[in-house]
C-alpha cells in the first residue's frame, strides 16, 4: 500500500521523512495510518485534471447571514 508519510518515523530499518511516499507492507501501513503518521496515498490521474470544469458563475450574489441583536437593556418587571 502507498503512503503519504505525515511525521518523521521508522518503516522497517530505515527513516521515511516528511512527505515522502513509500509502499509499505499492508499491516505496516495500517499501524501508522492508525497513529497518525501516514495517510493513504492516492495518485491522481491527468484525466480527471482535465475534467474538472469551472463551477458557473451564480446568477445573484449570497446572502449575508445577519447577527441577532441581542436586548440588554430590557426593563425588568419588579425590580
Amino acid at each position: 500500500m502507498k503512503i503519504r508519510i505525515l511525521k518523521q518515523t521508522m518503516l522497517g530499518a530505515t527513516v521515511v521523512k516528511v512527505g515522502d511516499v513509500v509502499e509499505a507492507p499492508l499491516p505496516d501501513a495500517q499501524f501508522l495510518i492508525g497513529i497518525a503518521k501516514a495517510e493513504q496515498y492516492v495518485e491522481t490521474s491527468s484525466i480527471r485534471e482535465e475534467s474538472i470544469a469551472e463551477p458557473e458563475a451564480l446568477s445573484c450574489p449570497p446572502v449575508k447571514p445577519s447577527s441577532k441583536r441581542r436586548k440588554n437593556n430590557v426593563a425588568k418587571p419588579g425590580l
